[in-house]
């Protein structure tokens, strides 16, 4: 899935995941948020082999335009907007991804066929009141 940054002056600015995560991947991923010394690190070793393309400008440098170039130190040099959007893709995504997981499990639950149809009664009511 791709995100697209669509504000001034970052218009173009984007960045593609892969649809495919396991849970381990996904796990190592929200484990790096929680180390306060390597987080950052850690937490982008474990994107970017999910990253399949991406653009991000980055202030008086190149932009980033390959996953590998995406570490620590070249996040230094992204503008505090467009790294704030970024730093929230991963986890928009990760939630869609999981928002997806849940709908294919509710129709495990779904009633989504008629199992057998059943004639309504004839009317048996032997107590009718007829007006005369």
């Amino acid at each position: 899935m791709i995100y697209q940054f669509h504000e001034p002056p970052f218009e173009g600015d984007y960045i593609e995941y892969s649809d495919s995560w396991s849970r381990a991947q996904m796990r190592r991923a929200w484990a790096a948020v929680d180390d306060k010394e390597q987080g950052e690190e850690k937490l982008l070793d474990a994107l970017r082999p999910k990253i399949l393309s991406l653009h991000l400008t980055c202030v008086d440098a190149p932009p980033i335009t390959e996953p590998s170039e995406l570490m620590a130190e070249r996040t230094e040099q992204i503008d505090v907007r467009l790294y704030s959007w970024f730093a929230g893709t991963w986890v928009k995504h990760l939630a869609e991804l999981a928002t997806l997981g849940n709908a294919y499990g509710r129709t495990l639950f779904a009633i989504s066929e008629v199992v057998a149809t059943v004639d309504a009664p004839p009317n048996q009511n032997h107590y009718s009141i007829t007006s005369s």
